[in-house]
């Protein structure tokens, strides 16, 4: 009935609220476990950075691809929403390669918990 819909909404919020907090646990795991085991892999996070943005680039490009199938060859892209999505990208590019930095310096149970609720 009409009761169930906001019950069946929020359900799916909290699916999707728990898959992103599991990707977002995971995120330094690949090079952490690079640079902790595999001889003479470089300590510095900026070094991983480029392979990271390279896996998300990908995924991304993989998601638009079955978008485009689901909707049947016709996406929804909005114009207006092209230059706010493209800055924000690039804030939150910097914000991860200064959070692998800190990762670097300051260790991950430091840096983490500074970086998601410093200023």
């Amino acid at each position: 009935g009409a009761g169930g819909e906001p019950q069946k909404q929020r359900g799916l919020g909290l699916t999707a609220a728990l898959l992103a907090g599991c990707c977002y646990g995971v995120n330094f795991h690949p090079s952490t476990w690079i640079q902790n085991h595999v001889a003479g892999a470089s300590q510095d996070g900026l070094d991983y950075v480029f392979n990271q943005f390279c896996g998300i680039f990908g995924a991304s490009v993989v998601y638009f691809l079955i978008y485009c199938v689901v909707k049947q060859n016709r996406p929804v892209i909005k114009p207006e929403i092209f230059l706010p999505g493209f800055v924000s990208g690039v804030m939150w590019a910097i914000a991860q390669s200064c959070w692998f930095v800190a990762n670097a310096e300051l260790g991950y149970s430091a840096a983490f918990p500074i970086v998601l609720i410093g200023p």
